[in-house]
């Protein structure tokens, strides 16, 4: 009797580890489908830039005065014929404001001019198990996908909410490459000597917000009521939202951000959700 019932221990032992295997196997096979999705995405971003280069239609001294510090302050003023840039993050902050916990991510991320278009991947882990995001825009749609163990969608946020938020959020960061801003597309108003509105629209999507520079020239938040906070369930709250840009670094020959932050604004606090350091950037 006692054998029989190592033997059964042994086999169900056994069937165990088998399927530990197999599972950390697979959660290693560096196929992704969200992963060949962005590359999809970046191919098609690299062909519209390339079937739909503008003509600037002003120049740098056509921009408000604190716009032309902040360019001469980094020197992105050298990469004014830039059309596309990427930003990569490890081992970013980001909390899960529903499950209230926060998340070691890594962020991969690239922006488009010309055609606005803006795609992240993120990778990190969920209670061990492998969790993937893409956050992108692209052809005027919003998405917000997140995917654990690689084929199970945990959410999939899209509509015509998640198109504003998606471009909003482009807007925030389109200020690093100047030629965007000359092309004409994005309407700019100065609103005082460190404070300059800015706003598109886009495939019948409209999309605003604020910019606050200090007197050095250092753009330090971005500001905007256009971008909703949308839950996993589907429920909306519109709240203003912000972007953070902290301590400023060589990086190469330009001075830039070492720091990105995005904040929401609740009633009785503010949540920073996203905090990435060291940030590597590409100017293509």
């Amino acid at each position: 009797m006692k054998r029989r019932v190592k033997k059964k221990m042994g086999l169900i032992l056994g069937i165990i580890l088998l399927l530990v295997s197999i599972l950390v196997i697979y959660f290693n096979v560096p196929y992704s489908r969200l992963k060949t999705n962005f590359k999809d995405y970046l191919v098609a971003s690299e062909e519209n830039i390339n079937e739909n280069k503008k003509a600037a239609k002003y120049t740098l001294e056509d921009l408000p005065q604190s716009m032309q510090n902040f360019y001469s302050y980094t020197k992105l003023v050298n990469k004014v014929s830039s059309n596309h840039v990427s930003f990569n993050f490890k081992d970013a902050d980001f909390v899960n404001i529903e499950m209230n916990k926060t998340l070691k991510i890594n962020y991969s991320e690239h922006i488009f001019g010309d055609v606005p278009a803006r795609f992240a991947f993120i990778d990190s882990s969920l209670y061990g198990i492998p969790f993937q995001g893409l956050d992108s825009f692209i052809n005027g749609e919003g998405g917000m996908k997140g995917v654990v163990a690689k084929n199970i969608t945990l959410f999939n946020q899209r509509g015509e909410e998640m198109n504003k938020a998606a471009l909003v959020t482009w807007l925030a960061e389109i200020i690093f490459m100047p030629s965007q801003l000359l092309s004409g597309d994005v309407d700019i108003k100065e609103i005082d000597k460190n404070t300059v509105g800015v706003s598109i629209t886009y495939d019948n999507i409209k999309a605003s917000g604020i910019y606050k520079f200090l007197d050095s020239g250092e753009l330090v938040e971005f500001t905007t009521d256009d971008r909703a906070l949308i839950y996993n369930d589907g429920r909306l709250e519109h709240r203003k939202w912000s972007a953070l840009y902290e301590d400023y670094k060589n990086n190469g020959d330009l001075l830039l951000p070492n720091r990105l932050k995005s904040k929401w604004h609740f009633d009785n606090e503010d949540i920073i959700y996203f905090d990435g350091t060291d940030i590597e950037y590409t100017f293509y």
